[in-house]
């Protein structure tokens, strides 16, 4: 999947697969992921560039899981719904938000609410991003707030309820994150809290997500500009692709 859609922003290191791949020789290839839709197995298909795909999809029904929407009036009403959630759950629990922000806000909430609950997201040193997850993944603390920086390879058994907090920025990054629950096969509940101004939260995170044909335009002109009109060099454009990349996703 970070081949062709989440690897941009999320994981940058998997975009160099395919050209591995090829300094291997071509081997045979097995390609997993949990929640391709039609387009992006047929973009797979076309970064791998290795012909037609055997495809095998078992599909994305999990009937041990239960979805639940609660429409909320404001944020006090979020979080009154959210404490009532966490205070009836049993097992484990992930409570996702979209923003750092956020997650300390509720992380302070539930210390105030006398609710054990660790944290988790990208601002957070190496070693306290492990600490949390240590102590969830262990039983340790029940509850984890995290934005979607949490979740890569978790699979614990006993997680009962999944709560959005926000809203997530599609519909497949939903059933990831919700499908985190109930992976011992037994019953579990997958709960959005919906508000409806936090459609503008996801609208501003696609306005930036990736640069416009505006960007790229400007781009190419510099370029032409920097090289007097004659011809680039491969490396000399992978030299300035890779300053671009660096400019709109840092993380990399």
């Amino acid at each position: 999947h970070c081949i062709s859609q989440w690897g941009h922003d999320f994981r940058p290191a998997y975009l160099d697969a395919v050209s591995a791949l090829r300094a291997f020789g071509s081997p045979t290839i097995l390609a997993l992921t949990a929640t391709a839709t039609p387009d992006v197995i047929a973009d797979i298909e076309r970064q791998l560039a290795v012909g037609p795909l055997r495809v095998i999809n078992t599909g994305a029904h999990r009937p041990n899981l239960s979805y639940y929407v609660r429409p909320v009036s404001s944020d006090a009403d979020k979080q009154r719904h959210l404490i009532d959630i966490v205070r009836g759950a049993t097992g484990s629990t992930i409570v996702y938000a979209a923003t750092v922000r956020h997650v300390d806000a509720l992380h302070a909430l539930f210390r105030g609410e006398g609710i054990p609950a660790t944290s988790y997201h990208g601002r957070q040193r190496a070693f306290d991003r492990a600490r949390a997850q240590d102590a969830f993944m262990t039983g340790a603390v029940p509850v984890i707030i995290a934005t979607n920086a949490f979740g890569m390879g978790i699979d614990k058994p006993d997680i009962r309820t999944v709560v959005h907090y926000d809203l997530p920025a599609s519909l497949d990054v939903y059933y990831q994150e919700s499908g985190r629950a109930g992976r011992d096969g037994e019953a579990a509940d997958c709960i959005l809290l919906f508000q409806r101004r936090d459609r503008n939260l996801q609208r501003f995170f696609m306005a930036g997500r990736y640069p416009t044909h505006d960007d790229f335009s400007a781009l190419i002109e510099r370029l032409r500009a920097a090289s007097g009109g004659s011809p680039l060099g491969v490396d000399e454009i992978r030299t300035a692709v890779r300053k671009v990349v660096r400019v709109w996703w840092p993380t990399s």
